[in-house]
């Protein structure tokens, strides 16, 4: 179809309009021009009537008294109309007998008083008429009729006339060099629009061809900017689509790899200790214990890992947002810090915090928030080694409208090779496993912790350095 893409269409559409305003114009245009032109022929004729008219005064005065003869009236006639070969001139005497016409060659034959122009001469206040008609000799003239007078007697009516075609002929000119020039920018219309349309339309094939190579599994297509500040917009925000989709499923990928990496062990584990009570262990009572105990463990870390999983999935999906209320952040910490106080002397670390006073409370949902407290401090006491110090601060943040929260401990460090991954699900380090030579958990308790600071449109960053210590600081909107 023609009007099937709409590359074809903003060029129809850009030619319809030039099209429909190039008519308009040369409507408007070609009728001005032809009304000059015979008005320009008007004044002329008239011009030239009234000049041989006050010649011919004199002459025809003496015609009438007998002084001269018709051939002196005729002489001075052509004499003073020899310049206009195309001029068709006939002289009328004031009864409408013509006595001079340059065109026939009996001036009897001439039109008499009837004619409309002559007639609009004798009647017109100022002695002058004119007509577009059929001549004598045939073809259409524009004829111009004048009186001429002495002392406001009239002596005879001079009638003027031209082709109508050659008054008409510079107008005519003039359209078509009109309809050329018209013709000429129809076409510029149309390469400009061709130009525009294409600009416009690269942008958006380039759009469909990426989204075309995404949607076929190419994650990596990018559209290239280009165009209009709309268009390009559009291509940045289809980019930025794209990494976020690209970088969703390659965390989605991620997720399926790690979390079956994580379940084969403790499943590996079940297995084989089922098999072996299958095959005679269940009759050595010291060993199906140990083997029972050990599957009993295994089936523990699963349920912890899945519940965990849950509770991420359940927080990105945006469970508990709507329980936000204004949350006391002071009196969160003091009671978090008081539980884990009994855990921290046993490990010969020192656990204190720190809360500025009067502190405007959070918009949040407070289970959420005890659950960050709590694994960052968990997750701080696990890797202070004794004599050590874990210091928790709630304060007001450099940052206006913001309140700052910091769990900083002496431990061990972690290098800043892992600092960028650590918040990523599953992501454990090696050297940050437990002191207490408890296994690693299951790598999801900072990927909670982030998820649930961000639910909270809050940031989380992370400081250490190895052998001094970890930080992790806070930042959470003060409610409205």
């Amino acid at each position: 179809m023609i009007f099937a893409t709409v590359n074809r269409r903003l060029i129809l559409s850009h030619l319809g309009v030039a099209l429909l305003v190039a008519l308009s114009l040369y409507t408007v245009a070609s009728r001005a021009n032809l009304s000059a032109a015979e008005e320009q022929g008007h004044n002329r004729l008239e011009d030239l009537g009234f000049t041989a008219s006050n010649v011919l005064e004199d002459v025809l005065h003496k015609y009438e008294e007998g002084e001269v003869a018709l051939s002196s009236v005729n002489a001075t006639l052509a004499h003073w109309l020899s310049d206009e070969p195309d001029l068709h001139y006939t002289l009328f005497l004031p009864d409408g007998v013509p006595i001079a016409d340059n065109r026939l060659s009996s001036p009897s034959t001439a039109t008499s008083l009837t004619a409309p122009e002559v007639q609009l001469a004798l009647e017109s206040d100022r002695g002058e008429g004119d007509v577009v008609r059929e001549s004598e000799a045939g073809g259409l003239y524009l004829y111009v009729a004048v009186r001429v007078e002495h002392e406001d007697h009239v002596m005879g009516i001079l009638r003027l006339g031209l082709p109508y075609d050659l008054v008409l002929a510079p107008a005519r000119r003039a359209n078509r060099m009109l309809l050329v020039f018209l013709g000429g920018l129809l076409l510029l219309v149309g390469v400009g629009g061709a130009l525009l349309a294409r600009s416009l339309t690269r942008p958006i094939r380039s759009l469909t061809h990426s989204a075309e190579q995404i949607a076929s599994g190419d994650l990596s297509a990018r559209a290239t900017p280009s165009g209009p500040p709309e268009l390009r917009r559009l291509a940045i925000t289809f980019n930025r689509m794209a990494d976020r989709l690209e970088e969703h499923v390659n965390n989605l990928q991620d997720f399926v790899a790690n979390a079956s990496h994580e379940l084969r062990t403790p499943l590996t584990t079940i297995k084989l200790r089922v098999e072996a009570l299958l095959k005679g262990a269940w009759n050595e009572p010291a060993i199906a214990q140990r083997f029972l105990h050990d599957v009993d463990h295994e089936i523990d870390r699963l349920t912890f890992m899945v519940n965990e999983l849950l509770d991420l999935s359940r927080i990105e999906a945006g469970a508990g947002q709507g329980d936000y209320a204004p949350v006391n952040l002071g009196v969160i910490v003091e009671e978090t810090c008081e539980m884990f106080r009994v855990r921290a002397q046993k490990h010969g670390v020192a656990l204190a915090h720190h809360v500025d006073k009067d502190l405007p409370p959070v918009l949040g949902n407070e289970e959420q928030l005890r659950r960050v407290l709590d694994n960052l401090i968990s997750n701080a006491l696990n890797h202070t080694p004794a004599g050590g110090e874990v210091h928790l601060f709630v304060e007001a943040s450099e940052e206006p409208g913001q309140l700052q929260i910091r769990v900083s401990d002496t431990g061990r460090g972690i290098e800043a090779r892992h600092l960028p991954h650590i918040f990523k699900r599953f992501y454990r380090v090696e050297q940050t496993r437990p002191l207490d030579g408890r296994p690693g958990g299951t790598g999801l308790g900072l990927a909670i912790v982030r998820t649930i600071v961000e639910a909270h449109n809050g940031k989380i960053r992370v400081h250490s350095e190895v052998g001094k210590g970890t930080t992790f600081i806070i930042d959470l909107p003060l409610t409205p």
